[in-house]
């Protein structure tokens, strides 16, 4: 959450379009998305006139005012001094939007996920001619949502399993956990020849 607010702070996301996007997701209506979009655009050219946004928007001012109002009621923006000038902080609705953002990615993460998981499923139980366990099903899960492992890596490793007449989901983990070790650094050569001399020490004694 806290890149993607960032991001929304920093303008990196265009806030108009994630305004239009997901103002219904954060209880608003048409309205008031048009009136965040048109008082952030005042604030970043440092030009805020309430009073301006009646030649803009379908509302008299007394309508303006009250939405403006409420908008700091329910918490989405802020006001606050600058320079002896009173104006609107955004950081509120960056907070509001950038959770929901992060919920969606977070959705979609488990969606592919779970595509994922019965096609592995699939692979194996179809290459093993039987139903997979609880198990072994939580297994596969652990593969994809915390190993990372690509669909090949895992379709590789039941194909070596096979081979090997080993037709379990524990065989196949013991081969994709050989085959993704992290790499061992190089250890210094000065670390190296620190360590020979202490060996050879201890083998003396």
């Amino acid at each position: 959450m806290s890149d993607l607010y960032n991001l929304l702070k920093k303008g990196l996301i265009n806030f108009d379009q994630i305004i239009i996007e997901k103002y219904y997701r954060i209880d608003l209506d048409e309205v008031d998305a048009i009136l965040l979009i048109k008082l952030k655009k005042m604030v970043d050219s440092n030009n805020v006139d309430i009073n301006a946004l009646n030649d803009t928007m379908n509302l008299d001012i007394k309508g303006i005012r009250e939405r403006i109002s409420n908008l700091i009621k329910f918490k989405y923006i802020d006001l606050k001094s600058e320079n002896g000038n009173e104006t609107f902080d955004f950081d509120i609705l960056y907070k509001r939007i950038a959770n929901i953002m992060s919920d969606d990615q977070y959705k979609v993460k488990e969606k592919e996920s779970g595509i994922l998981i019965k096609k592995v499923v699939s692979l194996l139980e179809k290459n093993f001619s039987r139903i997979i366990s609880s198990q072994e099903l939580e297994m596969v899960s652990y593969w994809i949502k915390n190993k990372k492992f690509s669909y090949k890596q895992i379709e590789e490793a039941t194909v070596e399993a096979i081979k090997k007449n080993r037709f379990n989901v524990k065989t196949v983990n013991m081969i994709l956990n050989s085959k993704n070790r992290p790499k061992a650094k190089n250890i210094d050569p000065k670390v190296k020849e620190m360590l020979d001399n202490i060996y050879d020490r201890i083998k003396r004694k």
